[in-house]
């Protein structure tokens, strides 16, 4: 789902295969690990702690064959800034990866298939389920 040109919520259905993919960030910090008269060095427990430790995943989805006209829907859905995606039942905030695009014509390729990749719109320890 996505709010066209006009500002109407418009659909494209997606049916072939996907992808999801999870990019998984994080910072660290050294701790200080010395000996000294009251403590011994743990060497069991590493000097370098992870913290803030999240991932937001994307998602690759194709439209299936369509026509050649359909480059106006694939370029309004691009061109929105409310883009969303019906996914377990739910509908989830997604940000397209915007770029360039080839809008393919017929009389080149004789099928078309447009292959786009989105941004969750939430990391996913912040996503309630």
């Amino acid at each position: 789902q996505y709010v066209n040109r006009y500002g109407v919520s418009d659909y494209i259905t997606f049916f072939k295969r996907s992808n999801e993919q999870g990019t998984f960030t994080n910072d660290n910090y050294k701790r200080s690990i010395y000996a000294d008269a009251f403590t011994d060095p743990d060497f069991k427990t590493g000097q370098y702690q992870d913290f803030n430790i999240n991932s937001r995943n994307t998602i690759t989805l194709n439209t299936g064959w369509v026509e050649e006209a359909y480059k106006d829907v694939i370029e309004d859905m691009l061109m929105s800034e409310n883009v969303r995606i019906y996914e377990g039942g739910n509908y989830r905030a997604v940000n397209p990866q915007r770029g360039t695009i080839d809008y393919q014509k017929e009389v080149n390729t004789g099928n078309i298939n447009y292959t786009i990749t989105f941004d969750y719109g939430n990391n996913e320890r912040n996503l309630i389920r």
